[in-house]
């Protein structure tokens, strides 16, 4: 091994090279890949991108005028909007080459913290190829995952620099590149967990010396992260009986999904882009079982790194379950109304499983390289399903039968196919899945008003409403179906809502000329 790491160190721009190349060659296949979920949000139907600097200064202004507060992501689309338009092709390439710069950040990184360079270079080959990914690199919308964890390597190397040198102008740049990986995503307030994890890794001890310089960022990521939290629950609509859930069944649920997502990064099939909803039971003996021994085996790891002083596997697992932390549910996030788990919520943690899994495969190259062509073989087949919404919800389908998100979305493709009977079949299965879910309500109502049944409109409305209070589309709807009925009051307290939710001119000016009709 030793040997190998002389190699790489002569031949350190082929490898970064090659480490590069390697990204987009398994990613090339998403460059011809359109819009999914959440996209039209994003980018296609973003008035951000369309209006100008305006729309860039909402975008970090005004909270609210984007599906969440992540204004350098908006940003990003914002420039790439100006060079390509809505060339889906130029999106992908970005985030294919945001990945890519991250991969060599990782491998880096890794020898920074002490790591050789060639188990470094397979947990870098693994971090770029992995199935797990897919939904990050090959999803638009998830710029915001590879942006923000580019800026969050970025700021561990440039923390790691700081403590060897002491250079205070490393550690500015260290703040600098933290609040731009929040302002991309909040998952990255765990840094400052992480740094200090590493220091008890290179020391076995933690003293104030250690913890007053990253004091600043304990204070930025938690309010960021606070923010994050209450604009799930007010504008994003994670709120209401979908997260009730107690104390015991959000540490049921924690271990669980700790567990899911290691043994997803060791068996990375079949993936999902919404994975079944399990049933969180506080008197299934199973679920405590399951949650229990993950915590025994954590809890034995760091028992025998404080006896033996070998702190290195601690360290991984520990910084793999602490990065989830904010994806363990005990916070509230939307997507957890569809799943508990995603790929994507384990982009960075998974450099953790995937370092351990690099010890090995370096250790035994005869077996690591052929699991990297796998992995790789496994990652174009499943940025396949990405291709178009169409393709990704009949591929959902086929390996959820129960997603009735997926079944509501095919429903809507359906409606622009003008196959009407088609949509129809497809809200009803989701709503025989889920009665309440708002979205197929919704849709279900957008056909009756399609077809002038403003009464039955009403009525779906209504429920969509009632199941989701915060659901800026629905409250839309609902006011021209109110002022189709000759309630002009009740269709300005409609738009009302929908502005609180998010601001829309054009919104905002059908509420104005509404008002001025009204007087």
């Amino acid at each position: 091994m030793q040997q190998c790491d002389i190699i790489l160190e002569k031949h350190k721009r082929w490898v970064l090279g090659g480490l590069m190349l390697l990204t987009l060659l398994v990613y090339s296949r998403a460059l011809t890949c359109g819009y999914i979920w959440d996209d039209d949000f994003y980018v296609t139907n973003n008035p951000v991108l369309t209006n100008g600097i305006t729309g860039l200064a909402d975008a970090w202004l005004k909270p609210g005028s984007t599906p969440q507060y992540y204004p350098l992501v908006f940003s990003s689309f914002w420039v790439e909007h100006q060079i390509w338009g809505f060339w889906a092709g130029g999106y992908h390439f970005t985030n294919i080459l945001i990945h890519a710069i991250s991969v060599v950040l990782l491998y880096g990184l890794l020898q920074k913290i002490g790591i050789s360079r060639w188990v470094s270079l397979f947990a870098a080959m693994l971090f770029a190829i992995h199935p797990v990914h897919v939904e990050s690199v090959a999803w638009i919308t998830e710029r915001k995952n590879v942006l923000s964890g580019m800026c969050y390597l970025a700021a561990a190397s440039c923390y790691l620099t700081f403590i060897s040198k002491r250079d205070w102008r490393m550690w500015a740049g260290t703040l600098l590149l933290f609040v731009l990986a929040l302002l991309s995503k909040t998952v990255a307030c765990t840094l400052p967990a992480a740094l200090l994890l590493y220091i008890w890794f290179k020391q076995g001890k933690i003293t104030l010396k250690d913890i007053t310089p990253t004091l600043p960022f304990w204070v930025i990521g938690i309010v960021m992260g606070l923010f994050t939290v209450y604009m799930e629950k007010t504008h994003v609509g994670a709120s209401g009986g979908e997260w009730e859930l107690n104390a015991i069944e959000r540490f049921l649920l924690a271990g669980r999904v700790l567990g899911f997502y290691a043994w997803s990064l060791l068996w990375p099939h079949p993936l999902i882009f919404t994975y079944p909803k399990w049933t969180i039971d506080a008197s299934s003996i199973l679920q405590w079982a399951s949650t229990l021994v993950i915590l025994l085996v954590l809890g034995l790891e760091v028992a025998r790194s404080i006896q033996t002083g070998k702190r290195g596997r601690t360290f991984a697992l520990l910084f793999f379950a602490g990065t989830l932390f904010p994806a363990l549910g005990f916070f509230d996030v939307f997507p957890f109304t569809y799943s508990y788990v995603a790929d994507h919520f384990q982009y960075l943690a998974s450099i953790g499983i995937l370092t351990l899994l690099a010890f090995v495969l370096a250790r035994y190259p005869v077996i690591g390289l052929p699991v990297i062509v796998v992995f790789s073989v496994l990652t174009v087949m499943q940025i396949g399903a990405y291709k178009d919404a169409k393709t990704l919800w009949l591929d959902t389908i086929a390996k959820n039968p129960d997603a009735w998100m997926a079944h509501t979305n095919l429903g809507v493709i359906y409606i622009n196919e003008g196959k009407e009977f088609a949509a129809i079949d497809s809200f009803e299965k989701a709503l025989s899945i889920k009665p309440d879910y708002a979205e197929a309500l919704a849709n279900m109502g957008a056909i009756a008003l399609i077809n002038k049944r403003l009464d039955e409109a009403e009525s779906y409305f209504a429920q969509a409403l009632a199941s989701r209070e915060n659901f800026y589309r629905a409250h839309l709807n609902m006011a021209l179906v109110q002022k189709l009925l000759g309630h002009p009051d009740q269709a300005i307290t409609h738009y009302q809502r929908a502005l609180e939710i998010m601001d829309d001119p054009a919104v905002r000016q059908q509420l104005e000329q509404l008002q001025a009709e009204s007087k």
